[in-house]
């Protein structure tokens, strides 16, 4: 690549997402990238991401990537970036 700034495109890449809501907390337990959950009122916790550990709270998204990596995405920034099939 040249020197600077170069203008680039994401690759479409097809994640899964699943949503922090006590009707998913089974799939949230079994996630390995789980380092801690607190479900006594609203659902929180932390997940070991690429970047370091990361704290998800209810509402958020987990998102699997393309190498079975987690981390969390907060709705808005999800609906900014991310199209649901």
């Amino acid at each position: 690549m040249s020197s600077g700034w170069v203008k680039v495109r994401k690759k479409p890449v097809a994640v899964k997402a699943l949503s922090v809501e006590k009707q998913n907390l089974d799939l949230i337990r079994k996630l390995p990238s789980l380092m801690e959950l607190n479900t006594e009122g609203r659902i929180s916790g932390k997940i070991r991401t690429l970047e370091g550990y990361h704290e998800f709270s209810e509402n958020d998204l987990i998102i699997e990537g393309v190498r079975g990596e987690h981390y969390p995405i907060k709705r808005s920034i999800f609906a900014d970036t991310y199209d649901s099939s």
